[in-house]
This record gives C-alpha cells, structure tokens and sequence, in this order.
C-alpha cells in the first residue's frame, strides 16, 4: 500500500510539471524574519513612517483605530529589541479630549543633522473633506512632533493648519524648512525651523498627497492627484504645478488618481522613482532634465512577465537599496510581492513573496527601507497587527 506521504510528493510533483506545461513558474518565495510590533501599541496598520535613524535603530509611527495617541517605537535590527519612545497624546496633552484623536503618524519620519526626528500626525477617524466641511470642530488638527533620541525629550510644535492632519512631510534642512501636505483638503505647508512660523501655500494639489521629498538644494517635489509633478522653490516661496505628467499605460487616456503614494530618490539625486496609482505604471522623474524636469514609464510594476501579479495596483513602499536597484512592494492584490528595477541596466525583476514560513499569508506592505548591510525592512499589516519583515535581497 503506497504510504500517504508519498501520494502527496506524487501529487506535488505533477501540480509542478501541470504549471510548468502552462507555462507557470512555481511561485518564488522569499524568507523573511517577521517581527511583530509591540502588542500595547494595538497597531492595526501603517504607512509611510518608517525611517532609519543615524543611531542604527529603525523608527516607526503607528496606526490604530482606538481613542489611544499613536506611538514612535524603535527597533533595533542587530538585536531585535523594540521600545516605545512617546505617545503623542502626552505630548500634545489631548489625551481624554473630545476630539478625534490623534491615532496615527502618517507622514514620513524625518531625521535632520543633529539626529533629531520630525513628524506628523493624523486621525484613524478623520476620513473625507466632507467631515471637515461638515463639522472640522470634530477634529483639531495634525501637530508638528520632534524628538531627540538621544535625550529622549519630545516637543510639540503645535497645529499647523486648524482642523488638517499632516499627511505626508520632508525636511529640506539646508534651507531650513519643513514641508507638509494636509488631510483632506491638500494644501502645501511651509514650517520654518527658525522662526517656527507656518506659510500655507493654498490648495496646490487638490487631495492629500502621501509623498513629498526635499532635494538637497530644499526644493519640494509632490503630485497632484492626476500625476502632475508640483515643485516647491525655496528662493522665491513659489510653488508651481509643472506640465510634466505621471505616464499612463498604453491606449490608457485617464489620468484620475494617477498619482504616486511613495518615492525613492537615488544617492545623487539626478532621479526619483515611483509607481502611479490608477495604470500601474514605475516611473522615473528627472528633476534637472530641463527647466522642468523630465519622466518616463519603465514598464509596469507589477503585471507581465517579467513582473508578475495585478497591474492598476497602490504600491506604497520603495526604498533604493544599498547596491544603487530600486526595490518595491506590492499591496493588495499584490500583497507580499517584492519587485526590483537596476538603473545601471535598466531592467526589472522580480525577487518573489516574502514568506515569514508555515501558516503566514501575504500582507499588504505599507514602507520600505534599507539597512546598511544590505537589508530590507519592509512593514505589513493584517489589520490586527503590524510587522517589520527584515531579509537580504537576492537576485
């Protein structure tokens, strides 16, 4: 009698040869570490605050959908230890207030040259401009958070738009400002170190985008929610909306939300990489390719065969990695996928899903970055929980 165990490798093997025959890879999996965040964080979900502090440990924001203020927590990758640095209730003392609560730090997490970290933060519960055009009372606003890991002190520096949470944010140190997007309504915010004074920069773009990078110079780059290219110039205070777009995919003439959730910028800055939303479309933009800069499609992110999966897919979390590629990971349909583009011979590939062993699923990534020995960090969520995934990329 042919032995259970056997029947099920026969089984396999010919589920392999079926796939192969149709012309269908077995699936490539990539082992991962998973960490899961600490429990009393109750972090459901995150996005986009993930940063690698210059003190080697890794700086995340968290989400909930509770009445508690969301957390900075760190991790150290070498260790595994993990902390809860503050609460941002306690720091903006609106722990117990009436208000929508400040659950989430949604921007980005930005270090500046002193070692002190800058953010943002948001509400779980503050969803639609109709909410701030109904009752904006309900919600106060997003505040301005710095904290100095090093005296472990935490400040707020106040609300910078009434009743607007900070949705995306980037420290243009060498000109001394700080750039924010708000939620709903979009505007363009300008914070000055010095003077801590706000210049609001009106309604540029229309939706709250959830990526703003400061070049070295202190110019600001962002998107409007079509895929337009905004510019911020810090010598004259402007900010314009350049006729340079997002690409579509082919015989695709839509352009509605068409906008990049996340970006990475390589080491020189002669270009920056993202995904557009509605076509699915990696892009690279050069920001000194003429008086407004220069972008091209390089094929989709996810969705033929060099790359497979779902192609009018969010992809949220890219990161250049420390051998110069531009490594990306997949949401939703293409949750757990990591996709990769090498500059140098400009071709994709595809590393495969990041499987943390026996009994894991796929999770949608919410940031990405990379450690100096050649890791990726990679954060997913299941709504119950958040985890860092850590792995070396092997191509």
């Amino acid at each position: 009698m042919v032995s259970r165990r056997i029947c099920l490798l026969v089984l396999l093997v010919g589920m392999v040869a079926v796939s192969e025959l149709h012309g269908q890879s077995p699936e490539k999996l990539i082992p991962v570490q998973r960490i899961g965040w600490p429990e009393e964080t109750r972090c459901l979900e995150m996005f986009s605050a993930l940063a690698l502090g210059p003190d080697g440990l890794i700086y995340a924001g968290t989400c909930n959908n509770q009445k508690i203020g969301g957390r900075l927590v760190s991790l150290d990758p070498g260790s595994g230890k993990q902390q809860v640095l503050l609460d941002v209730h306690e720091i903006t003392g609106e722990d117990g207030t009436q208000t929508y609560p400040q659950s989430k730090i949604h921007s980005q997490i930005c270090f500046d040259s002193h070692g002190t970290c800058w953010f943002g933060t948001h509400s779980y519960e503050w969803n639609t401009l109709k909410q701030y055009q109904d009752s904006p009372e309900d919600y106060s606003g997003g505040y301005l958070i710095s904290y100095n890991p090093k005296t472990k002190e935490a400040r707020s520096h106040g609300i910078l738009a009434p009743h607007e949470s900070l949705m995306s944010m980037a420290l243009a140190e060498s000109v001394g400002k700080i750039y924010a997007v708000t939620h709903p309504t979009g505007r363009f915010l300008v914070y000055d170190l010095k003077t801590e004074k706000t210049t609001d920069t009106g309604i540029a773009l229309g939706y709250p985008s959830r990526i703003v990078v400061a070049l070295k110079d202190g110019r600001g780059i962002t998107f409007t929610v079509n895929g337009d290219v905004v510019r911020y110039s810090p010598e004259n205070g402007t900010i314009e909306q350049l006729p340079v777009l997002v690409p579509t995919f082919d015989g695709e003439t839509t352009r509605g939300h068409n906008s990049p959730f996340d970006l990475a910028v390589n080491a020189d800055e002669t270009a920056i990489y993202g995904i557009a939303y509605s076509s699915g479309v990696l892009f690279e933009y050069r920001p000194d390719d003429g008086p407004h800069g220069s972008i091209r499609s390089l094929g989709v992110a996810f969705g033929d065969e060099v790359v497979p999966g779902y192609r009018p897919e969010l992809s949220i979390a890219m990161a250049v990695g420390r051998d110069g590629r531009v490594y990306y990971a997949g949401y939703s349909h293409n949750a757990g996928k990591i996709g990769c583009y090498d500059p140098r011979t400009a071709k994709r590939s595809y590393l495969g899903r990041m499987d943390a062993g026996p009994g894991t699923r796929p999770l949608e990534a919410g940031a990405m970055i990379s450690l100096p020995d050649g890791r990726l960090v990679v954060t997913t969520y299941d709504q119950t929980q958040t985890y860092y995934n850590l792995f070396h990329p092997e191509l």
